[in-house]
């Protein structure tokens, strides 16, 4: 299936219809072209989902930068050492009841 067929499929119009929003240049079209792939909207008209979407959805902008700044394993490494600091003051904490 190529790109205008996927998207007329999800758009629930027809291929010219596609051509014709695409020249018009409209925002919805636009938005697809800049973020979804055909494989994408394959994804999404299969199973009604985007696993790519789904595994980053409960995760701020201001993680998936520092993520894209520092780099996978420093990431990480960071937010181990921040779960064993929240794990130490709660161990500490019940220590004290």
């Amino acid at each position: 299936m190529s790109y205008h067929k996927a998207v007329a499929e999800l758009m629930s119009f027809s291929s010219n219809s596609y051509y014709v929003w695409k020249k018009e240049e409209r925002p919805i079209i636009l938005f697809l072209h800049k973020y979804l792939s055909e494989a994408d909207i394959q994804e999404f008209l299969k199973t009604n989902k985007l696993e790519k979407l789904d595994l980053i959805k409960d995760v701020s902008i201001e993680e998936l930068r520092a993520f894209k700044e520092k780099g996978k394993k420093q990431y990480l490494t960071e937010q181990i050492n921040k779960k064993k600091q929240e794990i130490f003051a709660l161990e500490q904490e019940l220590a004290s009841i």
